[in-house]
Formats: structure tokens, sequence, C-alpha cells
């Protein structure tokens, strides 16, 4: 009992303190913001068996509005501590995404100390470090420039690093819906790079693999909460997707869209898929979508075949793996699926005039 009441006295103090230094936080005092960073930079550095403290004040360093004092705050601290504690954190991942976000921050300062975190990072864990070679570009007063680097960064560590793509992807997603629109800008240009390595890939089964799955699931949730808002942004990632060199994304990405189609019966899910399409027909890959069609379109896929829901992926090693049901509710009516299947294959029809043909695509089927 007394092991129990310990353990919630701890959690209150803890909840107790992160409200103090909010609070601290919001005052434009210097003294009294450093008092707030020393405060809970020691609060982190003997609670280093609990990184969900460590995540929470990232996530401040995300949703916070960069301008204000207080997200700057955040992240001194946090800079401050994954610095002293090399092994704070249990992968690279939260570091790299983190400290690329903060590089294209307007103040100097925290551009700085994003540099100085993941420059540290890379040195303790690799041979070389790439971010010295940007270092006095993020340094630059110019947004250009700065913005610039943070982008070529980006590009270099995901090819030095393909393994951490998958993390930093996720980890970039889980925020997005939480920043507001020039933060959801900043991370999308940040994210092209990472995207540009993946291969979706099927399970013997036909069903999309865990990684692929969360790959879509998450593009999906952005595309449906938020292309009307930045439209070129949301189809710059599905085209990326596309332009990877893998040749098979498109097809995966079809195969997703009409699988989900028929398991949720939703016209509104047809439409945004119809959305996605349009995207990935844009793209020169767009051409795969002629025979994946094709495959479709037969006699006994056209019959009334309800499809049951398949399984969420069980994998749980990703930082965030968004759920469609959230993201677009359920109708109260569904419509026929074979009615959605007629629509959605009609409507693909519909784009094969526009699929961009060139020499090297050869020609139609």
């Amino acid at each position: 009992m007394e092991n129990v009441e310990s353990k919630a006295m701890l959690h209150f103090d803890i909840e107790a303190v992160f409200r103090w230094v909010d609070a601290i936080f919001q005052t434009p005092s210097d003294r009294l913001h450093r008092i707030g960073r020393r405060a809970l930079k020691n609060v982190l550095m003997h609670n280093q068996g609990s990184t969900l403290l460590l995540s929470q004040v990232i996530r401040r360093c995300y949703i916070g509005d960069a301008a204000l004092k207080a997200t700057q705050s955040y992240f001194a601290v946090v800079s401050d501590v994954l610095i002293e504690v090399p092994d704070y954190l249990h992968g690279l991942y939260q570091t790299i995404s983190l400290c690329l976000f903060k590089i294209g921050d307007e103040n100097a300062e925290v551009r700085t100390k994003a540099a100085t975190l993941l420059r540290v990072t890379e040195e303790r864990n690799f041979p070389i470090s790439k971010v010295q070679d940007y270092e006095v570009s993020i340094s630059d007063k110019t947004a250009a420039v700065y913005k610039r680097a943070q982008f070529e960064l980006s590009k270099a560590l995901s090819k030095i690093h393909p393994e951490e793509a998958l993390y930093v992807f996720s980890e970039f997603t889980m925020f997005f819906s939480a920043v507001d629109a020039k933060a959801q800008r900043g991370i999308l240009a940040v994210l092209l790079p990472w995207i540009q390595t993946f291969e979706l890939q099927l399970d013997p089964n036909g069903d999309s693999t865990p990684a692929s799955y969360m790959i879509m699931a998450n593009l999906f949730e952005i595309t449906i909460k938020f292309s009307n808002k930045i439209h070129n942004e949301v189809e710059a990632l599905w085209v990326a997707l596309a332009n990877a060199p893998y040749a098979g994304n498109v097809k995966v990405v079809l195969e997703f869209i009409i699988n989900q189609s028929l398991e949720r019966r939703e016209q509104s899910f047809v439409e945004f898929g119809k959305q996605v399409v349009v995207f990935l027909a844009s793209t020169p890959a767009g051409v795969k979508l002629v025979e994946a069609l094709i495959g479709h379109l037969q006699p006994r896929l056209m019959t009334i075949n309800q499809r049951e829901p398949s399984p969420l992926p069980e994998d749980t090693r990703f930082p965030y793996l968004a759920s469609l049901s959230a993201a677009l509710p359920a109708a109260n009516k569904q419509v026929s699926i074979c009615v959605a299947l007629i629509a959605l294959l009609s409507r693909f029809g519909s784009l094969i005039g526009y699929i961009r043909m060139d020499s090297r695509m050869g020609t139609w089927p």
C-alpha cells in the first residue's frame, strides 16, 4: 500500500510541477524563465526512467507557438537534457525529428541549439556528422537560406539513415494535427525526402504490411483533415511516395484505397480516394494505374460482395498510427458495396486520359 501511495503522490507532484512550469513560462520575465528551466531540467534529470515526462515536454516544443518564449524555453531544456544524457530516449528518431523541425524556426538561437543537439547526437552514434555542413546556413538571418538548409539536411539524413525513416515519419504525423498551419507546412517540407525512401509492400494475403499500412493511414488522415486547406502540400506528399524508386508503390496505394472503400462502404472515403488517385496520376509512375485498374475490371468483382474489415496491424513499434475511423466517422447510411466499387473504378477510368505519357513510359496496353 505504501508503494502505491508513494507512486500516486509522485505522479501528483509531477503534474503539479508541469502546471507550475507552464505558468512560469507564460511570464515575460527572463529571471522567472531561468528558474522554470532549471526546475524542469531537475525534474527530467531525476526521472530518467520515465521517457513519458520528456515526451510531454517534446510535445510542447511542437504544439506551442514558436514565437513565444515558453516554447523556446521548453526546447532549451530538452536540448540541454539530451546533450547531457545521451541515452535518455529509446532510439534517435525523436531527436532527429525535433531538431529538423526546430532548424526551421525563425529564432536564430533556437536554430543554433537544434543544430548543436543534432550534431552532438550524430557524433555520438555515427562516424560522421552531416549537420556541420549546414551550420553556417542554419545560422543565417535570411529565411530562404536556413529553410533551404533545413530541407537539404533532411534530404541528406534520409539517405544516410534510412532505418530511421518510418519512425521519423510517424513522429511528425503524430504532431501534425496539433500544430498551426505554418508549422504544418514546415513539417511537410521536412517530410518529403523521408517519404521518398519508402517501399510499400503487401503481405502474402494481399493486405498491406504493418509499416505500409501506417504510412498510408497517416497520409490519409492528413488528406482527410487538411487537403482543403493546404492542398498543394498534401499533394506533394503523395507525389513523393509515387516518385520513390519503387514502381509498385502506386499499385499498393490503389489496392489500399479499393480495400478500404469496400470495407467502409462510405461515399466520403471514396471521394478522398479519388482525390489521392488524381495526385498519383500526375506522376510518371501514374501509368501503373492502368494495369492495376484493368486487373479490377472483371465481372466477378462487380457482384455484391461485402468485405469484412481487416484487423488493424498489431505492430506497436511506431510512435503513431492514425485511426481512419476517427478521422472520418462512419455515416449513418452506407452505400451499396457494388455501387461503391463501380463508382470508384468508373472515376479511376476517367482519369486515364490525364495520365502523362512520354517516350520513357511506352504506349497504352
